[in-house]
């Protein structure tokens, strides 16, 4: 696990402040990804003429479903928090091939909300973890900084759901193994539950996506909409339209509760379709066996 330390060597209270500091440029979206967590859908807009080679990288990991089933595995509170490294069971997923740092030519500046790769004091290291910007970290990150001169390599912005990353980045850090990684009050990790690649003209379509997670089986119904019986489901709806969910266990197992933009251990419960730009809205349905 001393590895993921590396992934990051800056520290926040490591301000250097540049004479000429590097600013974002008018850089255009060319996609997005849904991060369904369990705390919320964070989106992220993704900068793909600008940051072509980063981007291609984390969609490789997106469209592989590696990163489904990973935890925030570090927090760093009023800097940054990282995910795509380990599991919910502390092993590391698989990885490909390290990219090539785009820090000095995409333009691209690590403000606020953005998303950038982590690697370790190797520029040229990046593979799976990426990390989000609690705050303007330009000073520190960009490249030309004196901290970190070969700069962190930028490839998207949260577009949407950027109060789940404000909640994310407010929780309490757990050291455990070396990793200080957030967990909710009741002492929970924060997991990623599936990620979801769309273009842009599919962000304009608002949509409810229903997820079963969990070792068990079981169905939802939806109303509007229709029946989720396996693996991940969508369905257009209306932004801002209320839809109702009720979750079923299968014969031999359990309901163990909703996450992601729903919450709650009641087996029916409702969500508000985001109505959000682009619009996304995303339930697991947790079922386990007995």
């Amino acid at each position: 696990m001393t590895r993921a330390w590396l992934r990051i060597f800056v520290l926040p209270w490591l301000g250097l402040w540049l004479t000429k500091p590097v600013l974002a440029n008018e850089a255009t979206l060319t996609g997005y990804v849904d991060l369904v967590t369990s705390k919320g859908t964070m989106t992220v807009g993704l900068y793909g003429n600008a940051a072509p080679l980063t981007t291609a990288n984390f969609l490789r990991y997106v469209n592989a479903g590696l990163y489904k089933g990973t935890m925030i595995h570090r927090l760093l509170p009023d800097f940054v928090f990282q995910g795509g490294y380990i599991n919910v069971f502390g092993q590391p997923i698989p990885t490909f091939a390290p990219i090539a740092n785009e820090a000095g030519t995409s333009g691209l500046s690590n403000g606020q909300w953005t998303v950038a790769m982590a690697r370790d004091a190797d520029p040229n290291s990046a593979t799976s973890q990426f990390f989000f910007n609690l705050v303007d970290n330009a000073a520190l990150l960009d490249y030309g900084s004196q901290n970190a001169p070969a700069g962190y390599a930028v490839f998207g912005t949260t577009v949407a759901g950027q109060s789940v990353v404000g909640q994310i980045g407010s929780q309490t850090p757990f050291n455990a193994q070396g990793l200080p990684f957030p967990v909710t009050p009741a002492g929970q990790m924060i997991t990623i539950q599936g990620t979801f690649p769309y273009s842009l003209a599919e962000g304009e379509t608002p949509r409810l996506r229903v997820l079963l997670a969990g070792s068990g089986g079981g169905v939802v119904r939806t109303q509007p909409g229709g029946v989720c019986r396996q693996g991940d489901c969508s369905f257009k709806v209306k932004a801002g339209k209320k839809v109702n969910l009720t979750a079923t266990p299968a014969a031999g197992h359990y309901f163990a509760g909703w996450s992601g933009d729903c919450v709650g251990g009641d087996r029916k419960t409702s969500v508000i379709a985001s109505s959000e730009s682009p619009s996304s809205t995303n339930c697991v349905a947790v079922f386990q066996a007995r």
